[in-house]
């Protein structure tokens, strides 16, 4: 986009916040569906100025504000804008966090209306990518639990993805969500299409250096469709299947050898003379 456009487009952009600041709520609900729709477009090169465009317009506190007082159609409104801001960006996920949005968000995941919940959940699962900001998100393992017992498939995603990143490196949170009920509800989920790759991260980072998870992983029966993934075209569920079968077969004589006689030494030797950096270094 040319100088003239992006200047246009930030004009634009300031002009509807103001509106949304204005504004009764029942109309703020409808400026924030726009934002929503704008934010979610990316360019050309895949970039997402857009969303960048609207923090730099002050789009984030009218929006945070939204998630508490607004109506139901615009907390979701307002939440997705906000998921997509965050969406690949450490310097916006820290923007957002800055202007509150973490606990605002939390609150709509442990209330909100079913469709609110899982645009918080996708918020929160790009905010806990950032250790800093997991801290905060690790205080809600029970409604992020409950989305992966209740939600439906977005929501289901989301959730485990933010599950994995609030686990990594804290043992009492991979305590939380074992003794929550997690771990038969990811397994579960390790045979559902578009949401195998989020539900084997999350159980790669349940199970690090956890003896009881990747007791109760294995029991479950997690083996078998870990191995499956390894053999698929996601190269993203590959390498995190990949990393939870290290985890779980690590010290652990009884996993290996299911693990070989399921037939899983060849994909993982696949994974490695492959052509992915990251999937080679999963299944090192």
């Amino acid at each position: 986009m040319d100088l003239e456009g992006l200047m246009s487009m930030h004009d634009t952009l300031v002009e509807e916040i103001r509106t949304l600041k204005s504004v009764p709520m029942e109309a703020k609900e409808k400026v924030a569906i726009r934002l929503a729709a704008f934010a979610s477009k990316q360019d050309a090169n895949g970039e997402s100025s857009h969303a960048a465009a609207l923090v730099k317009a002050g789009a984030l506190g009218p929006l945070i504000q939204m998630l508490s007082k607004g109506t139901d159609g615009g907390q979701l409104a307002a939440a997705t804008t906000l998921g997509h801001v965050g969406a690949g960006s450490a310097a916006r996920q820290t923007a957002l966090a800055d202007a509150g949005a973490i606990p605002a968000l939390i609150v709509l995941l442990r209330t909100g209306s079913n469709k609110v919940q899982q645009q918080a959940a996708f918020a929160l699962s790009s905010l806990s990518e950032l250790p800093a900001h997991a801290a905060p998100i690790r205080t809600a393992v029970a409604p992020l639990v409950r989305l992966l017992r209740q939600g439906i498939d977005d929501a289901k995603m989301h959730a485990a993805v933010c599950v994995a990143n609030i686990c990594a490196g804290a043992s009492s949170v991979q305590d939380d969500v074992g003794r929550a009920g997690a771990v038969p509800l990811l397994v579960a989920m390790l045979t559902s299409g578009k949401i195998q790759s989020s539900a084997a991260f999350a159980l790669s980072q349940l199970s690090a250096g956890h003896a009881v998870n990747k007791e109760a992983i294995a029991r479950e029966g997690a083996i078998a469709p870990l191995l499956q993934l390894l053999s698929g075209a996601n190269v993203a569920a590959q390498c995190h299947a990949a990393t939870a079968i290290a985890e779980l077969s690590e010290e652990n004589g009884e996993v290996q050898q299911s693990v070989a006689k399921a037939g899983g030494i060849f994909p993982l030797l696949s994974l490695l003379s492959g052509r992915s950096p990251q999937a080679q270094a999963s299944a090192a």
